[in-house]
């Protein structure tokens, strides 16, 4: 399980608090989106449902541009018809220069998650589990010769913009808590100098399957750009950049840039297979119930039928859309299930 720090931008903004320490894996309220809205008039709210709906589109498929397929412009010019519910709410936004809020009405529309995902993959459309990576991100914001790290108390702005957009993303963006400890660990000269290894020796204590190092600096008026360098838990590696005269467009692309290749690292094919999973070291009833309990809680599989229990080994049946390899990867992010080395295929033991 993943410890981090759990933000609710509403109750950050409005009170300023925190919300305790929580576990997160599981990313949910992907068939939810929020959109602006002008005002309550009907021809309003339907065009705000089918901007909610392509937010929604983006992270179900993991492609930003999703709404934009030919084969999804039906599902688009019907986004009423899959909507549970929707409701207003005053919300405000953030100006990431000024630093001012100022009020914003949105809607608030929740899909029909069974109905919208079967035309979805009706249409051919591959959907990307709720199991996700999370990301811890360390950034470095350098302004009129301030150097801060990213946190609540000193870039309230800056984490408006990355939360937002990591919820439009559908992905768990956590931040450190920057207390003493971390104070201790990384300084802004670790990331300037590009000396990861102090940093992700302080990320250890997150448990973070992504970690995310950022540098976003104004190096002129009307122009804002950012390094980024993403560090796996498997150990790849990866760096890009990004420039505009925003500041929100460079950190939105920062973050766009790394959700699509987790996206495509980490979404299978969408098609239904069957295939057998085998798991050791089931010592007691309470480990059979658990073993499935969580292989059913997996968004990308249909059934688990119990072909055996033998001592301490469960073999099971499994149908799941995108079949073993998406399974692998769901299995890695939950921390649950381990893969047994040098055992056949599809074979697992319970983690302690």
């Amino acid at each position: 399980m993943i410890r981090c720090l759990a933000i609710s931008l509403a109750v950050l903004l409005l009170h300023g608090a925190l919300i305790p320490d929580c576990f997160a894996v599981r990313v949910t309220g992907l068939y939810q989106a929020e959109a602006r809205i002008a005002d309550k008039r009907e021809q309003t709210r339907r065009q705000a449902i089918a901007t909610a709906l392509k937010i929604v589109l983006v992270k179900l498929t993991g492609d930003r541009r999703a709404a934009l397929k030919p084969e999804l412009r039906g599902i688009v010019s019907k986004a009423g018809s899959y909507v549970q519910q929707f409701s207003y709410r005053q919300g405000r936004e953030i100006d990431a220069d000024t630093g001012r809020a100022v009020p914003q009405l949105m809607l608030t529309v929740s899909f029909d998650e069974a109905t919208l995902s079967h035309d979805l993959r009706l249409a051919g459309v591959n959907l990307w589990g709720n199991e996700r990576p999370a990301v811890l991100l360390w950034l470095l914001v350098q302004q009129d010769n301030k150097r801060l790290m990213a946190s609540l108390e000193q870039t309230p702005a800056v984490l408006e913009i990355l939360y937002r957009r990591a919820e439009q993303r559908g992905i768990s963006l956590l931040f450190p808590l920057m207390d003493l400890q971390d104070g201790r660990a990384v300084q802004p000269g670790d990331i300037l100098g590009g000396f990861t290894e102090s940093i992700l020796i302080a990320a250890e204590r997150y448990q973070p399957d992504i970690v995310l190092i950022g540098h976003v600096n104004s190096p002129s008026a009307g122009l804002w750009q950012a390094d980024w360098t993403a560090h796996a838990a498997d150990g790849e590696v990866s760096g890009w950049h990004t420039k505009a005269d925003l500041l929100a467009l460079v950190l939105d692309e920062g973050l766009d840039v790394l959700v699509d290749s987790l996206a495509v690292k980490y979404m299978a094919d969408g098609g239904l297979s069957e295939f057998r999973l085998f798991v050791n070291q089931v010592a007691s009833v309470d480990d059979y119930a658990s073993v499935l309990h969580y292989l059913e809680s997996l968004s990308a599989i249909k059934t688990v039928d119990v072909i055996e229990a033998d001592a301490d080994k469960l073999t099971l049946s499994l149908t799941a859309h995108g079949g073993d390899k998406a399974i692998a990867q769901a299995i890695e992010l939950g921390r649950v299930l381990q893969a047994v080395a040098g055992a056949k295929a599809n074979t697992y033991r319970m983690l302690p």
